[in-house]
């Protein structure tokens, strides 16, 4: 924590039993004994591994490329004449 700057804390409330939306005080203590985690960093790493899973890494495109956009960026590439098969890889055996 940067000195001088108080970050922001939350009171976190274990469930009787684990659910779908919360774990029990035993599920929380094997987890932090397995991960050898306290308190804190348990409820950080699960909330970074589902903030990973969930929020997407970059903002979202406007879709595919339309015709239009895909004939400009091959008359503007030195090898827009050529078609897919015309090019040849090393890694396949083609060359």
């Amino acid at each position: 924590m940067t000195k001088g700057r108080e970050t922001k804390k939350f009171l976190f409330k274990l469930r009787e039993r684990d659910s779908e939306f919360g774990v029990s005080e035993s599920t929380f203590n094997r987890l932090m004994s397995e991960l050898s985690l306290n308190q804190t960093e348990l409820v950080h790493k699960a909330l970074r591994d589902l903030a990973k899973k969930t929020i997407p890494a970059y903002e979202p495109d406007d879709g595919p490329l339309t015709d239009e956009q895909i004939a400009t960026i091959r008359k503007a590439s030195p090898v827009g004449h050529l078609t897919l098969s015309e090019f040849g890889s090393p890694l396949l055996g083609d060359e």
